[in-house]
């Protein structure tokens, strides 16, 4: 793998579980890839070209953590070539979190075989057919809105499109919504919080300076530990879906870092949530 990153996490980029936020994984993977390519592919060209990333969050990158980012081509698991990009711990080598992204030529003659650590794990790689409902209808099917903004001049890249880390940002900053829906108003508190496991976040489109956007979530299935989550971000001036994002996240206990595992009592009460229409979907979850 070639080395093309080298940075830290820093307070600004911690979230309320004073951890890397999942904006700034995916600004680093991004980066990471960016330098790797030629000078003509990198920055507005590459935000086009992306088709798919396939994210895991392997462990938490706490504040001042040293991590150095490489990337290099290898045989996705439908056989196609994409680019890795690893972020890993600089000092000890722990994997902290690997990207799969899809992009438009992938510039590879003999792509690496893909390492076990950084395969999909809990989340299916075909397209779920929730993309194909229409926005007027996607409220019948149970999502609910949990975010809604607009795009502003600070997120753009030099073509005027919002960038990868500010889709992942949007669904970030509106994850409190969905999870106060979920678990009837209770989103954080000192002992617990809400984190990621696993996305893999489908282009279908792009926001620009100016644009508006809407997001609607649902949650599609659910475990004592892991939950797994439908996110669909549209234009609603086009009525066009922009972004399909499957997502598995779980409760954090703040004081132990690791997952919640709910009692019978609330995982009960959260399936009684559910909030989307069963549709025919073959959805992978562990």
């Amino acid at each position: 793998m070639q080395l093309t990153f080298r940075s830290s996490v820093n307070q600004w980029e911690c979230d309320e579980n004073q951890h890397l936020n999942v904006r700034y994984y995916v600004d680093k993977h991004v980066q990471t890839l960016s330098a790797g390519l030629d000078p003509q592919r990198r920055g507005a060209w590459l935000h086009a070209a992306i088709r798919t990333q396939h994210l895991r969050f392997q462990q938490e990158a706490r504040l001042a953590t040293p991590i150095t980012g490489c990337v290099t081509a290898v045989a996705g698991s439908d056989g196609d070539a994409c680019y890795l990009t690893e972020l890993r711990h600089a000092v000890d080598g722990t994997v902290l979190s690997t990207c799969l992204t899809e992009v438009d030529g992938v510039d590879a003659r003999l792509p690496q075989d893909l390492p076990d650590y950084a395969a999909p794990r809990g989340l299916a790689t075909s397209d779920c057919p929730y993309q194909t409902i229409p926005l007027a209808e996607i409220e019948s099917y149970g999502f609910q809105c949990i975010g809604a903004g607009i795009v502003t001049q600070g997120e753009i890249d030099a073509k005027g499109r919002l960038t990868p880390m500010h889709y992942m940002g949007r669904l970030s900053d509106s994850m409190p919504h969905l999870w106060a829906y979920l678990l009837d108003g209770e989103y954080h508190s000192e002992e617990e919080g809400g984190a990621v496991l696993e996305y893999r976040m489908d282009y279908r489109g792009h926001l620009c300076e100016g644009d508006r956007w809407v997001i609607y979530s649902g949650l599609l299935t659910t475990a004592r530990k892991a939950q797994q989550f439908q996110h669909l971000v549209f234009n609603p001036d086009s009525a066009r879906l922009v972004m399909a994002c499957n997502a598995i996240g779980v409760r954090m206990d703040l004081k132990a870092r690791s997952a919640v595992v709910f009692d019978d009592t609330r995982a009960a009460g959260l399936k009684a949530s559910f909030v989307c229409r069963t549709l025919s979907c073959d959805f992978k979850f562990v």
